[in-house]
């Protein structure tokens, strides 16, 4: 998802840069969109995590990380476990 959103960014700032090329003024082209940081994660941190059986995010813990970029986490709601990529988990934001 974050890279589709920085392809997406860095391309309409491509577009623009192109429809406004033939104007008077100057355009500088726009520096790439800096890469969001990635929480470290650990055993035991709560996140928000894609079940893989309908691919939604919902509100989990932890269990193991793998070397392989994945982790097990356990669902609060029904208490299941599943394996995600790492780099699919969100923080949870409380309000």
């Amino acid at each position: 998802m974050v890279d589709f959103v920085s392809y997406a960014i860095n391309d309409a700032a491509a577009e623009l840069s192109k429809s406004q090329a033939g104007s008077s003024d100057q355009v500088s082209a726009s520096p790439p969109v800096a890469e969001l940081k990635q929480p470290k994660w650990k055993v035991g941190d709560k996140c928000m995590a894609m079940w893989s059986d309908d691919q939604n995010h919902y509100e989990a813990t932890i269990e193991e990380i793998l070397n392989d970029g994945t982790c097990t986490v356990t669902f609060e709601a029904y208490g299941n476990t599943d394996v995600t990529e790492v780099l699919s988990l969100f923080l949870i934001y409380q309000f």
